[in-house]
């Protein structure tokens, strides 16, 4: 039969296949249902193939397509599972399991979890056993794969985690010794961080802005409508230079949403504005964390002036986390909105590169005592 192995070329993989007297076709680029048919495809192995498989591809193969990905999933579905597994803390280990449309979510035919030496391993090496074990997984299932269909599975249990690509950018100042780096060093460090918004978090973001614990803080006084806010989502996907957005993320959950708009590069300055999602997460220190890393980036990647920010006057909490950060009150907005039928007060706050770099050491030595650092 003709099996199709989606992936670098990998030697092991390809013999395990061979040995059964299977041809081999081999293949790095993105592939359509034209490419199989044409060349009478009939099973797929996938193994780190950077392409998404299309819809059609999948319905015609049905179950004669699998993929081998390095994690114990559901955890760490997506990009660089290694990496995501030791940010955050999560099980390791190896898979094997169906595909579909889904990121990683097929149903699992068979999977192993692995247990490192943190003390002493690394990035490199511990991805190494994990390519190891995988190609020992597969030898040792893949005479229980039924190439026609109809082979034993389960479906993944709930939850788990996924990351793109992108997701690791808030992570790098780890990462100076790249894959030699100990992963000592980093495990747990992915409990808080923040990732850029994409597509997919249209509908989520939809809930939160209409959400009771998150519309009493905005400026707008109204249910948000569907079609509103797809327009005002596309806005902000398409504008990447004078608004920022990212969702934050703590102990593996979704819970915020982050950003920087107004964006003005001649003037050098933007204004910061946060949510959290649930009042039982709120006094954890979350939102003043992302503050901090927002702050952070915005004057020493961005290398900006001053970044503004505006709260309700009955918003105590929000003001007194800005403050904790080293904004200033620049003015009071009298009757600035309409809120709740009632001309609401404004207080506008702001911070300076200078007062940043000044108070910077002391607002850092606050964050650690509190234990958010």
């Amino acid at each position: 039969m003709n099996i199709l192995v989606l992936g670098n070329p990998n030697k092991d993989l390809s013999s395990i296949i061979k040995e059964d007297g299977h041809e081999i076709i081999e293949e790095t680029a993105p592939i359509d249902l034209q490419y199989i048919k044409e060349r009478k495809i009939d099973f797929v192995v996938s193994y780190g193939y950077r392409h998404i498989v299309r819809t059609d591809v999948l319905n015609y193969l049905k179950d004669r397509i699998i993929n081998l990905h390095i994690s114990y999933l559901p955890w760490n579905k997506g990009a660089d599972p290694n990496l995501w597994s030791f940010l955050e803390d999560t099980p390791k280990g190896v898979t094997i399991h169906f595909m579909d449309e889904g990121i990683d979510t097929g149903d699992i035919i068979a999977q192993k979890e692995l247990f490192f030496d943190c003390d002493h391993a690394t990035l490199a090496t511990t991805y190494a056993q994990l390519q190891a074990e995988m190609i020992s997984l597969f030898r040792k299932t893949w005479p229980l794969i039924d190439i026609r269909g109809g082979t034993i599975r389960r479906r993944q249990p709930a939850k788990g985690t996924c990351h793109r690509l992108s997701d690791k950018r808030y992570f790098m100042r780890l990462l100076a010794r790249g894959w030699e780096t100990p992963v000592s060093e980093i495990i747990g460090k992915g409990v808080f961080y923040l990732r850029e918004v994409r597509s997919d978090d249209r509908e989520k973001i939809y809930r939160w802005r209409n959400s009771p614990d998150v519309a009493k803080y905005m400026y707008s006084d109204h249910q948000i409508t569907e079609e509103e806010h797809h327009r005002w989502f596309g806005e902000i996907m398409k504008d990447q230079h004078s608004r920022k957005y990212w969702i934050i993320v703590y102990d593996k959950e979704e819970i915020g949403l982050a950003s920087i708009t107004d964006i003005d590069d001649t003037n050098k300055r933007g204004c910061y504005a946060s949510y959290i999602v649930g009042h039982k997460l709120r006094g954890k220190g979350i939102g003043t964390m992302a503050e901090y890393y927002i702050l952070r980036y915005f004057f020493e990647d961005l290398g900006f002036n001053k970044i503004c920010a505006e709260v309700f006057s009955f918003n105590k909490a929000g003001i007194d986390v800005h403050k904790s950060l080293g904004f200033r009150e620049e003015g009071l907005y009298r009757q600035h909105r309409l809120k709740n039928g009632q001309f609401m007060d404004v207080v506008s706050l702001a911070m300076l590169k200078s007062e940043w770099d000044e108070k910077k050491p002391q607002i850092e030595k606050k964050l650690k005592a509190r234990g958010i650092l």
